[in-house]
């Protein structure tokens, strides 16, 4: 991480006091679990200015005093690092760019989570995300020197902040470790900024145009990862998927249990339902709707993908609740519909025409 570890830990507590006034505001652009573009890594001297690296596929660092890994695929990231008393800082961790805008307008970005599947922490380790600014707008976080890996050598004409922490034991101003979900949202503060008031900040305060070191339509990338400072004794690894938001669409007619064809249509997201929505009718009269949809859930098996959808809808008008289950078993056959109300009306059957996705 491009930090100094001793600045941080003065200066955190006491702009804690300070940013915290500042007025909370509504979400406009939320990003959750962004997709990898590098992984990262801290590690070794300098080299010349910093010990910071990144590659498209895997760090893999070690020493007597310090190991470091650093894995990314499509789908997962997976870290490690363990130091004993190294005389350098060490980290491994993974950045996502482009996630968003900021000083953007409606659209600016303004909240970014990860929760990791898995995360251990001991020591002076500590689980921590941060922002980067592309300030300069040449479409490149930094200057890196092309290599393998890549290593950095300058800032640039960018920016990067430095967020929220979570550690096990606590070691403040990091919050306790938990299950190690960390988010910067409209209101989080952001630390050592040039051009920014007092050099803190908070995506707020940039997207209203508050910082003149970050002008208007300022791409925006995520770096979150595991960090030791120097001269101490810790470890931490981590696994955190990066497929991203899941959708699922379809429609179709379907033939099955109840000796009817009923045409079905749906279409649901695993980060946002605002705009999912479930129909079915049948050729015998039956004709329900979705009004709500409460969750689109994910999963994968031997016999293929499927999509579980709960809400609340109307049942010949008549309020129920649903379950829809789809799988799509790929080259094994059709896709498989199940629709359970609970007025006791169910339907298991597979799509005889129609276009399914699942993404």
């Amino acid at each position: 991480m491009i930090k100094a570890n001793r600045l941080l830990a003065f200066v955190l507590p006491t702009l804690l006091v300070a940013a915290s006034a500042v007025p909370a505001t509504a979400d406009s652009t939320s990003v959750s679990n962004p997709p990898s573009t590098y992984v990262n890594a801290n590690f070794g001297p300098p080299n010349p200015l910093f010990n910071f690296y990144r590659s498209r596929t895997t760090l893999d660092f070690d020493s007597a005093t310090a190991d470091v890994f650093a894995r990314r695929s499509a789908s997962a990231v997976r870290l490690s690092v363990s130091a004993n008393a190294d005389p350098y800082e060490n980290s491994a961790a993974y950045s996502a760019y482009d996630i968003g805008r900021v000083n953007a307008g409606p659209g600016s970005l303004t909240s970014v989570t990860v929760q990791p599947e898995s995360l251990f922490l001991s020591g002076t380790a500590h689980w921590a995300m941060n922002l980067w600014f592309d300030a300069d707008q040449n479409g490149e976080y930094f200057v890196w020197q092309q290599n393998s890996p890549d290593h950095l050598l300058t800032l640039g004409g960018d920016q990067y902040s430095i967020g929220p922490c979570k550690s096990n034991p606590i070691q403040p101003p990091c919050e306790p470790q938990g299950d190690g979900t960390i988010t910067i949202g409209p209101n989080t503060p952001l630390f050592i900024i040039p051009g920014c008031p007092g050099n803190t900040t908070t995506l707020a305060i940039i997207n209203a145009g508050g910082c003149a070191s970050i002008p208007a339509n300022t791409p925006v990338a995520m770096w979150v990862g595991i960090d030791i400072a120097n001269g101490t004794v810790g470890s931490g690894r981590a696994e955190i998927g990066t497929r991203g938001c899941r959708s699922s669409h379809g429609e179709g007619d379907a033939e099955g249990s109840d000796g009817h064809q009923h045409h079905a249509k749906f279409g649901g997201s695993d980060c946002d339902n605002s705009n999912s929505s479930v129909e079915d009718v049948d050729n015998n009269g039956h004709d329900f709707q979705s009004t709500s949809v409460e969750s689109s859930t994910f999963s994968e098996d031997a016999t293929g993908e499927t999509v579980t959808m709960v809400g609340a809808g109307l049942d010949n008008g008549m309020p129920v609740t649903f379950t829809l289950v789809v799988t799509d078993v790929g080259v094994l056959g059709p896709s498989i519909y199940t629709l359970a109300l609970s007025d006791g009306r169910t339907f298991v059957g597979t799509f005889i025409n129609g276009d399914i996705a699942l993404e």
